[in-house]
């Protein structure tokens, strides 16, 4: 691609292309903040969602991405100094999983390395395959600004980190405390409550009956976790129970273990709930825990860290928790404790890595206070300075705003941020700053040892609008790119992510760090269910834009390759107000139909344009100069409305009706009806086929400026064999990526001839559809008879009878207000024009003839089968209204056809 094909190949060839497209705009430097920025431009800035470092390119990634590039694309061909920030995540727990899966396969045991051979291995893992994701993010055509990509990892990510926590800690948002938290038993992590997952399950509810212990009586309890009986401190009732009154105070003992426990009042009690009393187990159930907090009951642990039993469970200590379940219930039936069970559906808490049920624990460790930093967040919403797209997302947003709780922020994991606090042995104080310390700023004591936990990996992701720009450094990309301009990502990490992105913004910078934000909806497979490897119902973005084989539900799939702009069109195309998208590997053959179209179009251009090089490219003033024909000023006139429509899509984030806009246009529009009537220009030669040339270089070339965001490759690589028909050199230092978005030109604005067309283009398509009824080919040419309303129409119709004729393929064409309906003519109305064709010697009469009297049989028939039901009272009086009503209706319809099936074939006959 160093100069103009001499020929482009007969097809769009995408895997042959694309990769050396993006290659010339890298090398050229398209992708950097600031290209192609007219002079005092105003940025636009949009964060990349940092994907995980071990992440591979899923389809979630390719819409979430495409959306991202439309808008880049976009806002940079408006001439804004763009900055699409690129990067990726350190991914905490994910990371570690998969490091120490890839040990454990080399025989190295991860539970015996130290933390610094950990990490080491960690590191040498990221430079080797970290980072995968980005490779494949550039097959898709993302245009981000690679040379500052960011890891949350990096130095200087990793100070911003420190100085937030800092500020943070310093500005009393920060502690450390024992509080109830998720703990997850497979990581042996905390997490925190939008990491957690509900899991609606079937279970049980077990009725156990514990004994007074003065042997006067029994109390019942219900419980779904049987298991954890033995870490029980008390049963709570409720003080208006007067079930239970006379048993306040007094105690219980446990079955098993002997312990007494006391009975005590509390409105977390329901009397109308169960038997009305509750077993409290503070260590292990966050309304316990808060009973037992009321209360000062004391907290036994009977379920260990590693998801098995403690020694408080007595003989069943060391068992898993959920093999303990079954075995207690076992020997407490055979105590006469277990009195019965009932089936229920409930939610239960699954860790979102590990999948499996976490276990509430009170453990020590350290929290964000949120609600002070979500006050501010929430009226960014509501006083509109962070505006959601959808605007139903805002609702979302707002009310976990409202509702949030303190954000457990440490991890006993290895890989992520190390928590910058240091305890003191001999005062038991925490020391907490922006470097390491040697002493207690407490007491001096050199007997500190810093802080075992991480930092969640969601903690560095709240501050990448900031980071990736150099904070806490004043720098100049800070100042030109904060706050950014749209936020693209998913429903899923609103709370994860947007929300605090949101309140670290505000805390460090005291702004809001993006001005919108775009929710698209959820990639499904076919039927509806979310795309998963383990479902065997994913769909392999990089097989549909190289090609291979995709199993999906079941059977393979052979993809010949469909290109990115195909994908991408196809996932702009589904993209619909932030619902989801129901997506099969055959959809994307629409994208690669209309790819295919886009490039045969502009290779029959380019042919006939090569013959009739320009002196300089069209412009809008030199168009207005031209002695347009009709056509043609309908044909600008059309371009005008597109790049409107286009343009106040993407301004609405209404990406498929922007992709629709073009699509139209370019299809209809330019190519089924201006170019096939252009093709007559150019076989005629002469001043009209130079003007149709003139036309086609300027709506060819700014169709593919409407369709390069959406469609780069194609659109560029087109754009660039143009240019020498221009006067212009191919792939010199233009770019189609970097030229200005098309905006409107009044001087070619025509809407009187948009409505004149319209109707043309009506009378075209009603003697299709007639040669179509009769099941002819469109080389048939057909006698026509146009039957204006008055002389005066048919006089202005008469001015465009060679584009009727032409475009209907008549043989020939009358036009009169007075012309009568020729013999053996079929009739179609459109508006106030009637048209006949006769069929005579293109149809064979009688065989078209019996065709209509077999209609009429069937009509009839199913006309009587009404009227049948019509004489019934039983139906007419039982039936209702509005059906017996439109049974009348049908019936009064079936009577007109019949009617008309009479005459024509009447009319046929004679």
């Amino acid at each position: 691609m160093t100069a103009q094909s001499p020929e482009l190949a007969t097809t769009w060839n995408a895997a042959e292309v694309e990769d050396r497209v993006y290659d010339r705009w890298e090398s050229a430097g398209c992708f950097r903040a600031g290209a192609g920025a007219q002079s005092g431009a105003k940025s636009y800035t949009v964060m990349i969602p940092p994907p995980n470092v071990t992440g591979v390119l899923h389809m979630g990634h390719a819409l979430n991405n495409t959306l991202q590039d439309t808008l880049v694309r976009w806002r940079r061909m408006q001439g804004y100094d763009t900055l699409w920030q690129p990067g990726c995540d350190h991914a905490g727990i994910a990371t570690q999983a998969v490091v120490a899966k890839a040990l454990s396969a080399q025989g190295i045991v991860p539970e015996e390395l130290d933390r610094e051979t950990f990490l080491s291995h960690v590191w040498a893992w990221k430079e080797q395959y970290g980072g995968t994701i980005i490779g494949q993010l550039k097959k898709l055509g993302s245009s981000c600004d690679w040379s500052r990509e960011r890891f949350t990892m990096d130095e200087g990510l990793s100070q911003a980190v420190r100085q937030i926590f800092v500020q943070l800690y310093q500005a009393g948002l920060i502690y450390q405390g024992t509080r109830m938290v998720n703990w997850d038993p497979v990581l042996q992590t905390a997490l925190s409550d939008d990491e957690v997952e509900a899991q609606d399950l079937d279970g049980s509810m077990w009725r156990l009956r514990y004994p007074l212990s003065d042997g006067s009586g029994f109390i019942e309890v219900e419980t779904t976790r049987p298991e954890t009986f033995f870490g029980d401190t008390a049963v709570a009732v409720h003080a208006s129970d007067t079930r239970y009154q006379s048993f306040i105070g007094k105690t219980v003992t446990l079955p098993i273990i002997g312990r007494e426990i006391p009975v005590i009042a509390d409105e977390h009690a329901n009397p109308e709930k169960g038997t009305g009393a509750v077993k409290i187990t503070p260590f292990h159930d966050p309304n316990d825990y808060e009973v037992g907090q009321r209360h000062g009951l004391p907290m036994v642990q009977c379920i260990g860290f590693d998801g098995l039993m403690t020694a408080e469970a007595a003989h069943y200590a060391g068992q898993d928790r959920f093999v303990c379940r079954k075995a207690v219930l076992k020997e407490l039936e055979q105590l006469g404790v277990y009195q019965g069970r009932s089936p229920i559906r409930h939610a239960v808490g699954h860790g979102d890595r590990s999948g499996v049920p976490v276990e509430p624990m009170v453990t020590k460790q350290w929290f964000v206070a949120m609600k002070p930093l979500a006050e501010r967040a929430l009226k960014e919403t509501t006083e509109g300075r962070v505006n959601f797209h959808p605007s139903r997302w805002a609702k979302v947003y707002g009310r976990w705003l409202e509702e949030v709780r303190d954000w457990c922020i440490s991890r006993q994991i290895l890989w992520g941020h190390r928590i910058p606090a240091w305890h003191c042995a001999d005062c038991g104080e925490i020391t907490v700053g922006m470097d390491d310390p040697n002493q207690c700023a407490h007491c001096g004591s050199t007997q500190i040892s810093q802080d075992p936990d991480v930092l969640d990996t969601w903690f560095s992701s709240a501050l990448w609008p900031f980071s990736t720009l150099g904070w806490p450094a004043a720098t100049p990309e800070l100042e030109r790119y904060y706050p950014t301009s749209t936020l693209v990502t998913d429903r899923g990490i609103i709370y994860f992510w947007v929300a605090r992105m949101v309140m670290m913004g505000l805390f460090t910078q005291n702004q809001r760090p993006f001005d919108d934000v775009y929710i698209h909806g959820t990639v499904l497979d076919e039927k509806g269910a979310k795309m998963s490897k383990s479902k065997g119902n994913g769909i392999d973005p990089l097989i549909m834009i190289k090609g291979g084989t995709q199993h999906y539900l079941g059977s393979d799939y052979e993809c010949p390759g469909y290109g990115a702009d195909a994908v991408r069109f196809t996932l702009l195309e589904m993209t619909t107000e932030g619902q989801d998208l129901k997506l099969s590997p055959a959809r994307f053959e629409a994208g690669r139909n209309f790819a295919n179209k886009v490039y045969n179009a502009g290779r029959f251009l380019l042919m006939n344009l090569r013959q009739r090089p320009l002196a300089a490219a069209p412009t809008a003033q030199s168009l207005g100069a031209l002695d347009l024909g009709f056509t043609e000023r309908w044909l600008l006139d059309r371009l005008q409305t597109t790049i409107d429509g286009c343009t106040s899509a993407l301004e609405r984030f209404r990406f498929n009706d922007y992709v629709a806009c073009a699509y139209h246009f370019f299809r209809d529009d330019l190519c089924d009806w201006y170019l096939e009537w252009a093709k007559r220009h150019f076989r005629d030669g002469g001043g009209a086929a130079d003007m149709a040339a003139q036309v086609l270089a300027y709506a060819f070339e700014r169709t593919l400026r409407l369709l390069h965001p959406g469609m780069p490759f194609i659109s560029e690589y087109l754009w660039q064999e143009l240019q020498p028909i221009l006067g212009q050199a191919a792939w010199g230092e233009a770019h189609l990526m970097l030229c200005p978005w098309p905006t409107l030109e009044e001087d070619l604005r025509r809407p009187a001839v948009g409505a004149e067309m319209e109707r043309l283009q009506a009378l075209v398509s009603a003697i299709r559809s007639i040669r179509n009824a009769q099941g002819l080919g469109d080389g048939v040419a057909l006698e026509v008879v146009l039957v204006p309303a008055s002389a005066e129409d048919a006089a202005a119709l008469q001015m465009h009878a060679e584009f009727i004729s032409d475009r209907a393929n008549c043989a020939t064409l009358q036009m009169s207000h007075t012309a009568s309906r020729p013999a053996t003519a079929v009739s179609e109305v459109v508006g106030d024009c009637t048209i006949h064709v006769p069929l005579a010697g293109v149809v064979d009469l009688a065989a078209y003839r019996a065709g209509l009297e077999k209609q009429l049989a069937a009509k009839e028939q199913a006309a009587q089968g009404k009227r049948g039901r019509l004489a019934n009272p039983g139906y007419v009086n039982k039936a209702p209204a509005e059906k017996v009503q439109e049974t009348r209706d049908l019936l009064a319809a079936d009577e007109a056809e019949i009617a008309k099936l009479r005459q024509t074939i009447a009319e046929f006959t004679n």
